[in-house]
């Protein structure tokens, strides 16, 4: 009986010079042979695939990559409206909070204290003061009570005067003239005087705050 080398010697042979795609299939049927006749898997060099008897991958195992896509919205706006402020002029703070009372007078902290008591204000006659950067005033009293408003005139904010005699105020920058109630006598000024609220401070004084009030009220 013939030795399983005895017959693939001449098979590999025979198989010697002939194309890559023969040599294969020769290679393969005698690595066959060889494990039908002894039993064994096939060698080292037998086959495709095969190395050292270790499998070689003919496809990449690497993992994929599994990162998730970017899905970050791109800011569609145009640049003259990326950086605009489109909040309305009517959603603005406003500061609502009264004035603090002045604990010396219990009156407002920002009213202007006279230092006259109401007594001191004689009836039909307007006494002048100045509030530095608040606007100049007049205290009046009329036959109704005490009363204030503002000595700045309504046309073109010159300061008018009350020369004492006759009962008018006059402007005399365009010579408009006002009722010792502060209504229009004579233009250019289309829109009487506006009337202040008035305090009285724990001292009794005459304390005039810069809050305009109806023309009809009285202290």
């Amino acid at each position: 009986m013939k030795k399983p080398q005895d017959v693939l010697l001449p098979v590999v042979r025979e198989a010697s010079g002939d194309s890559p795609e023969q040599s294969a299939v020769s290679r393969r049927t005698a690595c066959q042979f060889m494990g039908g006749a002894t039993g064994m898997l096939v060698l080292s060099g037998c086959g495709d695939g095969f190395s050292g008897g270790s499998v070689r991958p003919k496809f990449d195992m690497r993992p994929a990559d599994m990162s998730l896509p970017d899905l970050s919205m791109p800011d569609l706006r145009t640049p003259d409206l990326a950086g605009a402020d489109l909040r309305g002029v009517d959603l603005t703070v406003q500061d609502l909070t009264a004035p603090p009372m002045d604990m010396a007078t219990g009156c407002p902290a920002t009213g202007i204290n006279t230092l006259k008591r109401p007594s001191q204000f004689l009836i039909n006659t307007a006494t002048f003061f100045g509030a530095g950067a608040l606007p100049s005033f007049y205290v009046c009293r009329d036959n109704a009570g005490l009363f204030a408003m503002t000595a700045i005139c309504t046309h073109f904010g010159c300061q008018t005067q009350y020369p004492g005699t006759g009962m008018v105020i006059t402007c005399f920058c365009h010579g408009s003239q006002f009722s010792l109630t502060g209504q229009v006598v004579r233009g250019p000024a289309g829109t009487p005087l506006n009337h202040y609220a008035i305090c009285q401070s724990f001292q009794g004084h005459v304390v005039v705050v810069h809050t305009v009030v109806s023309a009809a009220q009285r202290y």
